[in-house]
């Protein structure tokens, strides 16, 4: 079957563009002729030549106008939606609806905001999201959780989870050979990755940076902050302000086979996120390959990947104190963190595994193409 993969972004912009590369790469490995189209890309990757990426008629932010899709989209079988993408999706829905194709759509988060971006959100979720969801042959959704939380119920709503190659993410260097090679401490290590940008506004860096505070009162530990964005002075900033600035180390964005080795490097993983835009959170699943635990806040799905007191701990959303106790816990306790790491490289082996995810995607391109 030809099935193309319609995503906002590509990596390494954001969690909705490696999921969306991470499905089409799998549906590739089904034996489907696939294409990606993405507006928001990064220019000269190397790993992106079975993809396209089309150049908006006007964009702002992630969203993006793409009135072409309406014609390109005639020659697939299946069309794949990663949603939201605001400004393109209206296309999609006229291109499944005028040229009779089967709609798959990927709900990956519901989108909140203040101000005139929160009305244009409700706007769109009030005229279009219906007749998105009703057009939809599969809504596919990163997990159970996350769909009751936010009151999505379809009867063709499909649980598929995203997913990890536990034995691509092992790395043989001892932490302290890679702590050397990357200038961090030889110090218990807690390792944030994320946006820190306006759009992942939700990653709760602010409340982090407050907790390390805490945690440095008792633990000589060190903060590594993966990401790049238009908040890094910001957040450089209240690092300074909150004297853990010589603890705090901003690597910025950095390549997969760096980003293994950080991950490899560090002790505990951390994802404070405050509120529903954080749906799921592959870096938590990226950790777990690596068999490191995560401290993730409790919000609908992304609690779900960590079995709170095995694999982790799950803290309340925004919320200082707790984050900073149980942090402190992993880092003044490095053998607990190390068993509960290796607990969460086995679940990851066990629930999140390549080959269950493509039976499942292959189940439901068949389905829908009936």
């Amino acid at each position: 079957m030809r099935i193309v993969h319609i995503a906002p972004a590509y990596p390494p912009y954001g969690g909705m563009g490696t999921s969306a590369k991470q499905m089409a790469d799998a549906t590739r490995d089904l034996g489907h002729e696939v294409l990606l189209y993405t507006p928001r890309y990064k220019k000269n990757q190397s790993d992106c030549q079975q993809d396209i990426f089309l150049r908006p008629l006007f964009s702002v932010g992630f969203a993006s106008f793409l009135p072409q899709l309406l014609w390109k989209l005639r020659k697939f079988d299946i069309l794949h939606l990663h949603y939201p993408i605001y400004g393109s999706d209206v296309f999609v829905w006229m291109a499944s609806l005028i040229w009779h194709k089967p709609l798959v759509l990927s709900y990956h988060m519901k989108t909140v905001g203040g101000g005139m971006k929160g009305m244009l959100f409700t706007l769109h979720r009030v005229l279009l999201e219906p007749l998105l969801l009703r057009r939809a042959a599969s809504l596919l959704v990163s997990s159970s959780d996350y769909a009751t939380s936010i009151g999505l119920s379809n009867n063709r709503l499909v649980d598929v989870p995203f997913w990890i190659d536990v034995a691509s993410r092992h790395v043989r260097t001892s932490k302290e050979e890679l702590r050397s090679t990357y200038k961090l401490k030889n110090r218990p290590t807690i390792l944030f990755v994320g946006g820190l940008d306006d759009a992942h506004y939700f990653k709760g860096v602010d409340v982090l940076l407050r907790a390390m505070a805490i945690v440095r009162d008792s633990v000589d530990a060190q903060l590594v902050l993966v990401g790049e964005g238009n908040r890094r002075p910001i957040f450089e900033k209240q690092a300074q302000e909150l004297g853990v600035d010589d603890f705090v180390r901003f690597m910025g964005r950095v390549p997969d086979k760096e980003l293994k080795e950080l991950y490899a490097a560090a002790d505990v993983h951390v994802l404070p996120s405050i509120d529903g835009s954080e749906s799921f959170g592959l870096v938590t699943l990226e950790a777990m390959a690596a068999g490191i635990p995560s401290v993730v806040s409790d919000l609908p799905g992304i609690r779900t990947l960590v079995e709170n007191g095995k694999t982790g701990a799950i803290v309340k959303a925004g919320d200082v104190e707790d984050l900073a106790k149980k942090l402190r816990v992993y880092v003044a306790d490095l053998p607990q963190a190390n068993a509960h790491g290796v607990a969460a490289k086995a679940r990851a082996r066990k629930l999140y595994s390549p080959k269950k995810a493509r039976g499942r995607l292959q189940a439901i391109y068949k389905a829908v193409k009936i």
